[in-house]
Order: structure tokens, then C-alpha cells, then sequence
């Protein structure tokens, strides 16, 4: 476990960065496209909250910010406001796939039709948004990056933290390394102080929570440093901890000695663990898996 300390984190570094937010119009992504708005990024967010994205995209002081009406479970949606960060700053450098709602009901509970004996089909609106949603935002991240202008652009794709959000990090972290010109983290925030947890504020007391800036520059802090990549920050009580590393060591202890090795081979053979350019590893990854 490793607690990150950002106060000394230059942010001028993301200053003329085109930066594309989801979920930007409240609570974190809110405070993550005001924040990156003040150290001179140029931010193109999207949300599904028409208001609240126009209204946050008046009030900026800078010509920097463009609000685009987005549903994450529409591709074509997503495509647009890609295409339109695109066509308005020639380049996309980073991505924070931020959109995500609470689930409300129980869907194993039983539901029945309006014939009050047929079974209904549970509604599966939250893996729309926070799965679905969250992959289309990756490969149209991934996609400009791979043709960012400069032919060697860095890219920075960071997912607030869900377990479908964890899950593809850690199963794409290892192309990240290979293809060295974009990262990939996660951030999963512990209780925030959003519209999402008003029900429970009270409830909470006296336990630590996050204000949504502390888990915006969470979210924006990869995008300074290229080093920070397959990395997992947890964010409770304003503290950032990082966690994937201690997992990565502790392997050897739910996995057994033996195992731990052994995986660890077959991973760098396949080039998905530690891949240097020109290594075997990658070799075969590129031949097998057509990258």
C-alpha cells in the first residue's frame, strides 16, 4: 500500500492538453472538467444533463470548455462528442470515462408483468451505463490515441473506479506497456460527497469522506506523469492509496510460490506482464492476438 501525495504535483503540465470527460455536468466529473478548465486544458465534457452541462459551460471563464449532450450507452452519442473534441482541437490526450449511476433496486428481486404472472425482465440500466458505456468510451479512447497527430502522442485514460472498471483495466494494463503511447488507470472513490450519497450524508457521520476535487485530481493526476500507468488509487477520507501494486506482490501468497511463477512466465511469454520492446513476449502478442 502506497499513499500518493499530490500537493506537490505540477499541474501546469496538463495546461493545452484536449481533455474528454464523461459524466462531466455534476458531482466528480463536475469537479474534474471546472478543475482541468482552471489550469488551461482544453476540456470537451459530456453528460446527459443538458442544464447542468450548459449552465457549468456559461459560467467558465475560459473559451476552453464545450459541453456536448451525451448518453454513454449511445454509441453514436459518444462517437459525436469524440469526433467533435477532434474537429475543435485537432487532438485528444486525455480521457476520464467518469459516467456511472447507482443501482436503485434489487434486480433479483421478483417482478411480475401487467398479467401479474409472467416473470419481467430485470432492468439492467446500470450495466448499460457503467459497463457497456464504459467499453465504448475505452476503444474510441484507445482509437485516437493510436492516431493522435503527432504520431507519438501520449495518451491518458483513467476510469473511475467500478469493478467493471477495475476488471478491464487490469485485463488491458498490459497492452498499455506494450504499445507505449497511452496509459491506463483506475480511481474508485469511497464515499463522496455527490448528489449520489445524500441519502446516506447523514448516516455516514462520523466516518471520512472525499470532496469531489480531491478525486478529480485523482483522476487528472496520470495525465502528468506517463510513469503512473496499470496503477489503481482508492480515495477515501481526501487520502489516495494505491493498491494494485500491493496486490501485484501479494500474488504469491493466495496463489502459492510454485503458481506465482509459473503464471508470471506464461504472462510474459503471451506479452501481457512486463513486456520490454523486443521482447518475446511481445512477439507473441503481436502475432496471436493481431496487435
Amino acid at each position: 500500500m502506497t499513499t500518493v501525495d499530490i500537493d506537490g504535483t505540477d499541474w501546469t503540465k496538463i495546461s493545452g492538453k484536449v481533455i474528454v470527460i464523461t459524466g462531466g455536468a455534476s458531482g466528480i466529473g463536475k469537479a474534474a472538467v471546472e478543475f482541468a478548465d482552471e489550469c488551461g486544458a482544453k476540456v470537451v465534457f459530456g453528460d446527459v444533463n443538458r442544464v447542468s452541462g450548459e449552465a457549468i459551460e456559461t459560467v467558465s471563464k475560459t473559451s476552453n470548455l464545450t459541453y456536448v449532450f451525451c448518453d454513454v450507452t449511445s454509441w453514436a452519442d459518444q462517437r459525436a462528442m469524440f469526433e467533435k473534441a477532434f474537429k475543435l482541437h485537432g487532438k485528444i490526450d486525455v480521457v476520464l470515462a467518469n459516467a456511472g449511476i447507482t443501482e436503485l433496486k434489487d434486480i433479483f428481486s421478483d417482478e411480475l408483468e401487467q398479467d401479474g404472472t409472467s416473470l419481467a425482465e430485470p432492468k439492467l440500466h446500470v450495466l448499460d451505463v457503467c459497463l457497456k458505456g464504459l467499453v465504448y468510451t475505452v476503444k474510441l479512447a484507445l482509437h485516437y490515441f493510436r492516431n493522435h497527430p503527432s504520431g507519438q502522442g501520449f495518451g491518458s485514460l483513467v476510469m473511475t473506479g467500478s469493478a467493471a472498471a477495475i476488471g478491464l483495466m487490469r485485463a488491458l494494463k498490459s497492452q498499455a506497456i506494450i504499445e507505449d503511447s497511452w496509459t491506463l488507470n483506475t480511481v474508485a472513490p469511497w464515499m463522496t460527497l455527490t448528489n449520489m450519497a445524500k441519502n446516506i450524508e447523514e448516516f455516514w457521520k462520523p466516518l471520512p469522506t472525499n470532496t469531489p476535487l480531491s478525486v478529480a485530481k485523482a483522476l487528472l493526476l496520470p495525465a502528468t506523469d506517463k510513469s503512473i500507468n496499470g496503477k489503481g488509487f482508492f480515495v477515501g477520507g481526501n487520502e489516495i492509496v494505491e493498491v494494485e501494486d500491493a496486490l501485484d506482490k501479494a500474488q504469491p501468497l493466495w496463489l502459492g510460490e510454485a503458481m506465482s511463477k509459473s503464471v508470471d512466465e506464461g504472462q510474459v511469454r503471451l506479452g501481457c506482464k512486463d513486456v520490454k520492446p523486443g521482447a518475446k513476449g511481445q512477439a507473441l502478442f503481436s502475432k496471436d492476438f493481431g496487435n
